[in-house]
C-alpha cells in the first residue's frame, strides 16, 4: 500500500517503501482512527528475479495500541498476529515478521512449482539463490538456502492457510499466534485441524455449484471413490495404546500415537529405547521394561473387535486384497493416507492413517466426513468393497456400529468394486453387484474413471521426500494445503476471484472456529 512518508529522518531507509496495509485502524471500537505511520527497519524483499533493501514501516492506533504492518495486524493485549482478507488480498509484498518481505509473485510461483514440479522449499531456495548470483555476477548471497527455506516454508504455509480459509469460509479474519517460533506452531495448527478440515470437505463436496469450474457436468460429483496410499508414510512414535471415540456408535477404534519419536542424538551412544517415543510417551519405556501392563481397557476391547472382524470373515470370506486393521510388523512408520475422491478428480477428504487400512478406519473416515457436513454421492468405489459390505452387515445395529442417521446413509451406500482390482475378486457378489460393468448397471458407470485413485498417488509420491520433513501436525496441514491447490487447478478455481464467488454459501460452524 502507497503512503507519503518522511524518509529523511533516518539514513537507513531505501527508496522502496513496504508500508502497512491500511491507514486507518479497523477496530470497531475505534472508529477508524487514523494510524501513526513510523519507520519499523529495514529488510530484503524477496522478488521474482531480485532480491533487494527496503525500508519496512508500520502503523500504530493510539487508542487500542494495535501494530498494522504490511500483511497483519499485531494485537499485544491477546498475544495474537491477527490477519485479514484486506490484509491478504490484492497487496504486492507478503510480511510477517524479521527482515525478509516476500513478493506475492514469489509465493504464486513457489506454490506452481510445488504443484507442477514438485519442488520442496530447500529445492526451490537453492534454485532462487542460485538464479540472482547468475542473473548478477555481483550479488553476494544475503540468506543461506537453508535459512531461506525454512522461512520461506514458514511465511507460505500461514500466507496459503489464510487464503484457504478466506476462499472456503465465511471468516474474515484469522487469529494467529503473535510468534511463528516452532513451539507455538503446532499448538496452533492442532487446535484448529477440526475447523480447517470441517470447511475442506464442505467446500469441495460442494463445488459443483461453483460458476465456471472445469469438470465436465455429467462427470461432476456422481460417485465417490477411496483407497489408502502408504508412500507418504513417516516415522512415528511407538506408543499404540490410544484409542480416539470420536464415533461413540462405533465404540472404541485403535489411533496409535501421530506424533514423531525423539531423535538420538549424533553423540549420543548407547541403546535408550526412549527414542523411539515422542516426548508425552517416553515415560512407558520403563513400565514395558518391568513388564507393566499400560494397555487401557478401552485399547483393549479395540483390539478385540479388530481381531473379531477378521476372525467373522471366513476363508471363502476374504478376497486376496483384503486388508487387515491389525499391524503386522515392528516398524514405527505411519501407513500414509487414506483418502476420499469425486468422480471429478476432486480430493474431498483425508485421514493421515497412523495404523493399516482396514473396515473400521474406512468407516470411521467416512462417517467423520458426514459429520463434517459433506455433501456425498449414493456410491462408493472402493478396491476392498466387499469385505466392507459383509463387515457392515455383520456389525450394523451392534454397539460397533449402532443404527443413527449417519450410520444409516453410510450403510445405505451403494458399494462398487473399482475396475483394476476387481479382477482379483473371486466372490459371486463381486461378480455381479459390485461389478460396475454388470448388466443391473447399464451404462450408468460407463463413463467413471475408477483409476482416480491411482493416478492422484502417482501425483502425491512426488512428495514423499517433503511429506517426510513434516512433523505431525504440520504434516497434516501441509498435505490439506497441498490437496487444496491441487483441486484448485483441477477444477480451475482461482482463489484471488473466488473470495466473494464461494463464501456466501457456507455458514460458520457453532464451534473449532479459528
Amino acid at each position: 500500500m502507497s503512503h507519503k512518508v518522511d524518509p529523511s529522518s533516518s539514513i537507513d531507509r531505501y527508496s522502496i517503501n513496504v508500508m502497512p496495509f491500511t491507514n486507518v485502524c479497523r477496530n470497531m471500537n475505534c472508529q477508524g482512527q487514523s494510524l501513526d505511520i513510523v519507520f519499523s527497519r529495514t529488510g530484503h524483499i524477496a522478488n521474482l528475479n531480485s532480491m533487494e533493501p527496503c525500508s519496512i514501516y508500520t502503523s500504530t492506533c493510539r487508542h487500542c495500541k494495535c501494530v498494522y504492518g504490511p500483511s497483519s495486524i499485531l494485537d499485544s493485549h491477546n498475544n495474537q498476529r491477527i490477519i485479514t482478507t484486506q490484509s491478504i488480498q490484492d497487496i504486492d509484498y507478503v510480511y510477517f515478521s524479521g527482515d525478509l518481505v516476500y513478493s506475492r509473485h514469489l509465493l504464486a510461483m513457489f506454490s506452481n512449482s510445488l504443484i507442477h514440479a514438485h519442488t520442496t522449499f530447500q529445492g526451490f531456495a537453492e534454485s532462487y539463490i542460485s538464479t540472482l548470483v547468475d542473473l548478477d555476477a555481483n550479488q553476494t548471497s544475503i540468506y543461506s538456502a537453508n535459512t531461506f527455506g525454512k522461512r520461506l516454508g514458514i511465511v507460505w504455509l500461514y500466507y496459503e492457510l489464510s487464503r484457504f480459509i478466506f476462499v472456503t469460509s465465511c471468516e474474515t479474519s484469522i487469529s494467529f499466534p503473535k510468534s511463528f517460533q516452532p513451539e507455538a506452531r503446532p499448538i496452533f495448527i492442532e487446535q484448529n485441524l477440526p475447523f480447517i478440515f470441517h470447511i475442506f470437505t464442505v467446500f469441495w463436496s460442494n463445488h459443483r455449484m461453483l460458476n465456471g469450474i472445469k469438470c465436465k457436468e455429467k462427470l461432476c460429483s456422481r460417485v465417490m471413490l477411496i483407497d489408502g496410499h502408504q508412500k507418504c508414510q513417516r516415522i512415528i512414535c511407538q506408543f499404540e495404546n490410544l484409542i480416539n471415540m470420536n464415533h461413540p456408535e462405533m465404540g472404541p477404534v485403535v489411533q496409535g500415537c501421530p506424533y514423531a519419536p525423539n531423535r538420538k542424538k549424533k553423540n549420543e551412544k548407547g541403546n535408550d529405547q526412549s527414542v523411539f517415543y515422542c516426548s508425552h510417551h517416553a515415560k512407558y519405556v520403563d513400565m514395558t521394561k518391568n513388564g507393566e501392563q499400560h494397555h487401557t481397557n478401552q485399547y483393549e476391547e479395540a483390539n478385540k473387535i479388530d481381531q473379531q472382524t477378521i476372525a467373522e470373515l471366513n476363508n471363502e470370506d476374504i478376497c486376496n486384497v483384503y486388508r487387515s486393521d491389525i499391524r503386522t510388523d515392528q516398524k514405527n512408520r505411519s501407513f500414509g493416507f487414506l483418502v476420499t475422491f469425486l468422480s471429478c478428480n476432486v480430493v474431498v477428504s483425508f485421514t493421515e492413517s497412523i495404523k493399516s487400512e482396514g473396515c473400521r478406519r474406512v468407516t470411521d473416515h467416512l462417517l467423520t466426513m458426514l459429520k463434517s457436513g459433506a455433501n456425498l454421492p449414493d456410491v462408493l468405489f472402493y478396491d476392498n468393497a466387499c469385505a466392507l459390505r459383509l463387515h457392515w452387515n455383520k456389525v450394523l445395529d451392534t454397539k460397533y456400529l449402532a443404527k443413527n442417521e449417519f450410520t444409516n446413509k453410510l450403510y445405505n451406500l451403494l458399494l462398487v468394486l473399482d475396475r483394476f482390482h476387481r479382477k482379483g475378486h473371486t466372490r459371486p457378489m463381486c461378480r455381479k453387484m459390485m461389478n460396475p460393468d454388470d448388466d443391473r448397471y447399464g451404462t450408468k458407470f460407463k463413463d467413471i474413471n475408477t483409476s482416480v485413485c491411482e493416478q492422484f498417488f502417482s501425483f502425491l509420491t512426488k512428495f514423499r521426500c517433503s511429506l517426510r520433513g513434516f512433523n505431525y501436525p504440520t504434516s497434516t496441514l501441509f498435505s490439506l494445503l497441498l490437496s487444496h491447490l491441487k483441486n484448485c487447478h483441477t477444477t480451475g478455481i482461482k482463489q484471488k476471484g473466488a473470495f466473494t464467488q464461494v463464501r456466501p454459501l457456507y455458514t460458520r460452524p457453532s464451534a473449532g472456529t479459528i
